[in-house]
């Protein structure tokens, strides 16, 4: 049984009135992102957020390395964002709950490759470090070529961050989902000041996430993730060690995994 009773969770009703309130919110701000982006390609609160920030960058070797370290070293990003979704999956064995975190984790790493779609369809956007209008000065350990040729908007970080955050802030109790939002926030942030992107590239990105959970609040996701949630107490062996893979692998963005795949490519 439960150590936690069912009034400490959400009727599967009020969730789903919930995710579709959020998910048109969150339609509407990724609908306005890319406008922006599309017609004002450097809207002028947006400039100046960028070159206030930038104003602090080679300052101090010390802040310079340890935002690169959050943007860049998996352990403390992605890393402490799924140790949080084990805690909420072992908080509780209930399997309503279960199922909602499940469906909500993988449908938050499914929503990066919702921006590489966005991505592809839109017109390229530079990233602010290599806008030539801005002529940024780059942090301590940023190469000018890092993510040359890649396009800004939408974030697919963010997405990520955002999509964790959320399913992290429904499962776990407040003070821990209050901090998992806090740090999806101050990864993102840390994107921003690097150079990686611009402000609007993180909020589509992060809506992208944000609606990503929330269509997977929707009937066809939830059976599916009914059927894995019930595979964990059939087969928790296999389910654990696939488990295991895949949340490193969200913590990463499966970067190794894409490096390989590139490589073969080349040298295929």
């Amino acid at each position: 049984m439960s150590s936690l009773t069912h009034a400490a969770f959400p009727s599967e009703r009020s969730v789903g009135m919930r995710d579709l309130r959020l998910g048109v919110a969150a339609l509407a701000m990724l609908a306005l992102t890319t406008l922006v982006t599309v017609a004002l390609p450097l809207p002028p609160i947006e400039r100046e957020s960028i070159l206030f920030l930038n104003q602090f960058a080679r300052q101090s070797v010390l802040v310079d390395r340890i935002l690169g370290a959050l943007a860049d070293r998996k352990f403390v990003s992605g890393v402490l964002m799924m140790a949080c979704i084990w805690y909420v999956w072992f908080r509780s064995e209930e399997r309503v709950w279960r199922r909602m975190i499940l469906t909500g984790t993988l449908a938050a790493f499914c929503s990066s490759a919702g921006t590489r779609v966005v991505q592809i369809f839109m017109p390229m956007h530079p990233r602010p470090m290599h806008n030539e209008a801005l002529n940024l000065t780059l942090p301590y350990g940023v190469e000018p070529d890092t993510l040359y040729g890649w396009s800004s908007f939408p974030s697919d970080h963010a997405a990520v961050y955002a999509g964790l955050a959320l399913v992290i802030w429904r499962a776990a109790p407040r003070p821990l989902g209050m901090l998992a939002v806090a740090l999806a926030a101050l990864l993102c942030l840390t994107r921003v000041y690097l150079g990686y992107h611009y402000i609007t590239d993180i909020v589509g990105g992060a809506a992208i996430g944000i609606l990503a959970v929330c269509i997977a609040g929707l009937g066809v996701f939830q059976a599916i993730g009914g059927w894995l949630s019930e595979f964990s107490y059939r087969r928790p062996a296999l389910f654990y060690g696939v488990a295991f893979i895949m949340t490193y692998g969200i913590a990463t963005l499966f970067t190794e995994l894409r490096g390989l795949i590139s490589g073969f490519f080349q040298f295929a």
